[in-house]
């Protein structure tokens, strides 16, 4: 990004005008005009010294070069001062984007390919998450990630890897559905043991929606099927926990978690299960 100059009148007084300004929008324009106007003399001088990559973090922060050396800190006016001119203007738009909220030695740490994003960034917190933790091309996925797990109602921890973040949001995802679903019970509670295994009726629709969820599978489609006596759906637990449905047209399915095939001795055991069941008319 080149910096073409030109000077120009604003007020009666020559200042200097800097190419890159006149592409900005109108607020950030305004912003670097009206310290450029005072800060002239020092812009003139980078430009002499070759030093133009400083420029835009001067205007943003409204200091002169010595000024702005002892504000920033020996470590991050060195990565300001090695970095290209467009990358230390993205560094200022963020700056001025986020101002009250963000050190410029925070700024410093972004990395560059992200600089852009994190500039449009929902806000701070989740521009710098998603700028630490995405791989080039995928800030706006980790972004979103973030932004989903705020909205669940839990403040991310900085430190949190994106595989603690995913596991956070599906956490939270389960139990907001779960307590969505209406607890009211639409049956007795009902309750068969047999060599050693227990087979627990679900009787309400946030019991099946729990059940699906933590096993992984769709047996709260059911739930209409349920509440119209048309299905009866049990909780196995013992030596194995399976979810057993028992239609009253004589469908039957049995499944551990995620799907899974169950065991021979839990098999047989749900299919006495189902033998009672229809032996003692619970579903007609």
């Amino acid at each position: 990004m080149a910096s073409g100059c030109a000077s120009v009148a604003v007020g009666g007084d020559p200042i200097i005008e800097i190419e890159w300004i006149k592409r900005l929008p109108a607020d950030g324009k305004a912003w670097f005009l009206r310290h450029g106007e005072r800060l002239q003399e020092a812009v003139a001088s980078a430009q002499e010294d070759a030093t133009d990559q400083l420029v835009p973090i001067m205007l943003a922060e409204g200091s002169a070069v010595p000024a702005l050396r002892a504000a920033l800190g020996r470590a991050t006016w060195r990565k300001f001062h090695h970095a290209s001119e467009a990358t230390n203007l993205l560094r200022a738009l963020v700056w001025m984007r986020f101002q009250g909220e963000v050190t410029w030695s925070e700024i410093a740490a972004l990395p560059p390919e992200h600089l852009r994003s994190c500039r449009n960034a929902f806000d701070w917190p989740t521009g710098r998450y998603a700028a630490h933790h995405a791989p080039a091309g995928q800030f706006h996925k980790f972004a979103m990630l973030y932004r989903d797990v705020v909205k669940l109602g839990v403040a991310p921890k900085a430190h949190w890897t994106p595989t603690r973040l995913r596991r956070e949001r599906d956490r939270l995802f389960r139990k907001a559905k779960i307590a969505e679903a209406n607890p009211e019970l639409w049956a007795s509670k009902t309750q068969y043991c047999v060599d050693g295994f227990t087979f627990t009726l679900l009787c309400s629709d946030r019991a099946l929606v729990a059940e699906g969820i933590s096993m992984r599978h769709c047996v709260a489609s059911y739930i209409d099927a349920a509440r119209a006596d048309l299905s009866r759906v049990f909780v196995c637990t013992g030596p194995e926990r399976a979810t057993l449905r028992i239609d009253r047209d004589g469908g039957f399915e049995l499944r551990g978690f995620a799907n899974a095939e169950v065991s021979q001795p839990c098999a047989r055991a749900a299919a006495h299960i189902r033998r009672l069941v229809f032996c003692e008319d619970v579903l007609g």
